[in-house]
């Protein structure tokens, strides 16, 4: 395991080094829209950067294959659990 302090090379990595076969959980701040260093907000979305790094019609494809794999379906537009990206 090892520590990446900037959350945008940390998902870069993460996905970059990722398999055809590995799931790559981004947990913890994805409903947010701004990141915050020391008492500056900065605008930073995990969903906007992971629709850059792979593509919009990729990331639609993971949520939905990932709603597949747990049984369900992904959930309509605006839900915070999955929302899909256009």
């Amino acid at each position: 395991m090892r520590t990446i302090p900037e959350r945008a090379r940390a998902i870069a990595t993460a996905l970059s080094e990722a398999g055809s076969a590995d799931i790559v959980v981004i947990a913890g701040k994805g409903h947010e829209e701004q990141q915050i260093y020391g008492t500056v907000a900065h605008p930073f979305s995990d969903r906007t950067e992971v629709a850059r790094i792979l593509g919009v019609r990729e990331v639609n494809r993971a949520l939905a294959a990932a709603a597949a794999a747990c049984g369900g379906t992904p959930p309509g537009r605006g839900s915070r659990l999955c929302r899909r990206i256009e």
